[in-house]
């Protein structure tokens, strides 16, 4: 996560990034080394031999085929439910020696993942992968957001250190499809300015409405705190 939290503070400072996309196949091999789940991603996308070559040499002994290949037919809150469960994992052991070999299973999990939520945001806004209905306040309103849907909720009794994981992600994950394509594109792209500033505008939203409501204290608190982490974290 310290890399990408790296190259995040670089592309949010300049207000641009390097998509992926645009990366030789050389500079993906350096940059497997660091970020194997987002190089997974794009090598998904491309179609010359070298690239195919590159991506199952990736895969060759990291994960199981057949558990990538299931992806495909898991149903959405199951597959959101994994994603959260990998990076909580991740969470409390990415910095244990003798981990590498799960780590990068992992990685290559959530890689796969990722890469079949962007195929399942290109299907029809009425098909079952869009689960959560918008309220009355319209779309822009969920009743399960984008921060939920990934983990992050009061309700789940998560620690400091958990719940900061999960922002931490949520800002560099493909995004699933939650309520209709307008909404996830309004969350903007994987490490950029716009989804940070979703974020944040999240947080402190959630903050604002908590304001003087008997009760919900201690949650306020909580997402000021939050806030104020990532700010510090990735702007800083």
């Amino acid at each position: 996560m310290e890399y990408s939290r790296m190259f995040t503070r670089s592309v949010l400072s300049a207000n641009c990034s390097r998509p992926l996309r645009s990366l030789s196949l050389d500079d993906l091999r350096k940059r497997s080394a660091f970020e194997p789940s987002a190089v997974v991603n794009e090598l998904r996308f491309r179609k010359s031999r070298g690239a195919k070559r590159f991506l199952q040499s990736l895969l060759t002994g990291a994960a199981p085929q057949r558990a990538l290949s299931r992806i495909e037919v898991c149903d959405e809150a199951t597959l959101r439910q994994r994603w959260t469960a990998l990076q909580i994992n991740l969470c409390h052991h990415a910095e244990l020696p003798g981990k590498a070999a799960q780590i990068r299973q992992a990685h290559l999990h959530l890689a796969a993942i990722q890469s079949e939520w962007v195929r399942r945001r290109l299907l029809e806004p009425n098909h079952d992968t869009w689960l959560e209905p918008a309220t009355t306040a319209g779309a822009d309103n969920p009743r399960k957001g984008i921060l939920a849907s990934l983990g992050y909720a009061l309700s789940e009794n998560r620690s400091a250190k958990e719940r900061r994981w999960l922002l931490d992600a949520i800002l560099t994950t493909q995004l699933p499809p939650v309520v209709d394509r307008d909404y996830v594109e309004s969350w903007g792209e994987p490490s950029s300015k716009e989804r940070f500033d979703k974020v944040i505008r999240s947080l402190r939203g959630f903050a604002s409405r908590a304001y003087g409501v008997r009760g919900r204290e201690i949650a306020r608190e909580i997402w000021l705190r939050d806030a104020v982490h990532l700010e510090k974290n990735w702007l800083n």
